[in-house]
């Protein structure tokens, strides 16, 4: 019976010759190293915060505020909501302030070091009303939702950011009195490095109180040098008044983050294929001129 040549067997019968011993030494030590480049992505930090706070005064008579907030510095996932409101009601004097802000947030690496998924949405609302003409009371309310990421790459990698955002200013008006009234309803997405500068950048504020709120829909995707990046996304509603005014407004956004190393394992695995076929090439030769 003729047995079949085995190159492995014909590789372990040459380990005596040096040059076979130096290109087995060389695929071992390769298959211990593994994949290049393996530092991939590192999450720095996050931080997504909720902020509602009204406040009101009666001509320096009386005051209230009330302040809500949430700060969720941990990874996973942040659901809350807060609310604040601020009131005083007098015999024909009256001021109310209440906002409330919302942020359901997701950051997870579903391959640590290689791949980074975030994504959420979040809203902010404002609601000011003071009616005391004549007197110089003031009303103020203001809701922020805000979400960052900031994370770094050794090595290059792909991206995909798509976001939508909204405001809406649905009120403002001044009924009388010299004012002023301020307002602010807006929302934003930004991705920037370190040295990379600003890589997509959107901003939409609201500021005619008309029935129509501003939209936009943001979507990028490309490749990111090794740098430190940070995305933010956020949506805030303020607004203000004094003596008689009243005004509301609300802006709101939503995101999808994707960050992905290519595969490391191509440029140790591509090294580790051909030391194999140099050794069982070099196996063969020897076995032929036998």
């Amino acid at each position: 019976m003729r047995l079949r040549f085995h190159p492995l067997l014909s590789l372990l019968s040459l380990l005596s010759l040096p040059s076979a011993r130096l290109l087995f030494v060389l695929l071992v030590t390769l298959m211990r190293v593994g994949p290049a480049g393996a530092a991939g992505l590192t999450v720095d930090s996050q931080t997504r915060s909720i902020v509602a706070d009204g406040f009101v005064e009666n001509a320096g008579v009386g005051t209230d505020q009330d302040s809500q907030f949430v700060d969720e510095p941990g990874p996973g996932v942040l659901d809350a909501t807060v609310d604040a409101n601020a009131a005083y009601e007098l015999l024909f004097e009256a001021g109310s302030a209440t906002a409330s802000a919302t942020q359901f947030s997701d950051i997870k690496t579903v391959v640590p070091n290689f791949q980074l998924e975030a994504s959420g949405s979040g809203a902010a609302s404002m609601s000011f009303d003071i009616l005391d003409p004549g007197a110089d009371s003031y009303s103020e309310a203001a809701g922020d939702a805000f979400f960052q990421v900031v994370f770094t790459l050794d090595t290059p990698a792909h991206y995909t950011l798509a976001a939508s955002l909204t405001a809406e200013l649905r009120a403002r008006t001044l009924v009388s009195g010299p004012g002023p009234i301020d307002d602010f309803i807006g929302s934003f997405v930004e991705l920037s490095g370190n040295a990379s500068g600003i890589i997509g950048e959107r901003t939409i504020v609201d500021v005619n109180a008309d029935g129509s709120r501003v939209e936009a829909l943001v979507g990028k995707s490309g490749m990111l040098a090794p740098d430190t990046y940070t995305l933010q996304v956020g949506a805030v509603a303020e607004g203000s008044g004094f003596e008689d005014a009243f005004g509301n407004g609300q802006a709101a956004f939503g995101f999808e983050f994707l960050v992905t190393v290519p595969e490391p394992a191509a440029g140790g695995m591509q090294a580790l294929a051909g030391a194999t076929l140099l050794v069982l090439g070099f196996a063969r030769r020897l076995r032929r001129t036998r």
